[in-house]
């Protein structure tokens, strides 16, 4: 914003360069995390029936044995291909949900309130879901247990899925569950751009 104050980016590309800088930095923070999670839902040990405390420490086990079968750098598997998502991610999601907010503006003809704004954000949040959600499939096949020790990128996977099942493969295998994904997103977005602003100048401007 300060780069905007100063004159050398528009408001609105300032916004948006913000909130998809800020996704990049949370998709390599979080790929090992989630390499993690799709490990355990992924691997075959945990169709076993287990009792929950089985289950909790065979996850905590998840890790260990990744380091050591396939060395420390396996955890930042797929983190480049998730960075680049949560770029575009949070990027689509500021955008799409800045130009909703100019129309609405239009429309009503000035300053819009906080349910308004909460209305664009879930709106464009919503209108990115559908645009990301095959990047998040490929990030999830990249890190999933049946991938380790596979080399092959994603250009390569997404071509094998095609050969493998045309058009409708490809559906199923990148848009599946796309309803679900569109309301996580879309509250997502009314979160961190709507709610987190209200927040900070709670926190931050009360006395002014």
């Amino acid at each position: 914003m300060q780069l905007h104050a100063d004159g050398y980016f528009p408001e609105q590309f300032a916004k948006v360069a913000a909130g998809g800088l800020a996704g990049g930095v949370q998709g390599y923070v979080l790929s090992p995390l989630l390499l993690l999670k799709t490990r355990v839902m992924t691997d075959p040990v945990f169709r076993e029936k287990m009792t929950t405390m089985q289950t909790i420490l065979a996850s905590f086990s998840v890790g260990a044995r990744v380091v050591a079968g396939e060395g420390g750098m396996a955890l930042m598997k797929g983190s480049n291909v998730f960075a680049l998502k949560r770029v575009f991610d949070w990027s689509s999601r500021y955008w799409f949900a800045e130009i909703i907010e100019n129309l609405a503006k239009g429309v009503v003809g000035g300053e819009l309130d906080g349910i308004q704004k909460m209305g664009c954000s879930l709106l464009g949040g919503a209108i990115s879901s559908v645009v990301t959600l095959p990047l998040d499939s490929l990030v999830a096949k990249i890190q999933d247990a049946k991938s380790a020790g596979v080399k092959m990128s994603p250009v390569q996977m997404v071509a094998k899925e095609y050969n493998d099942g045309g058009f409708g493969g490809l559906w199923n295998a990148y848009m599946k569950g796309w309803e679900m994904r569109t309301v996580h997103v879309a509250l997502t977005t009314v979160a961190m751009k709507t709610w987190s602003p209200l927040v900070y100048d709670i926190m931050f401007n009360k006395g002014e």
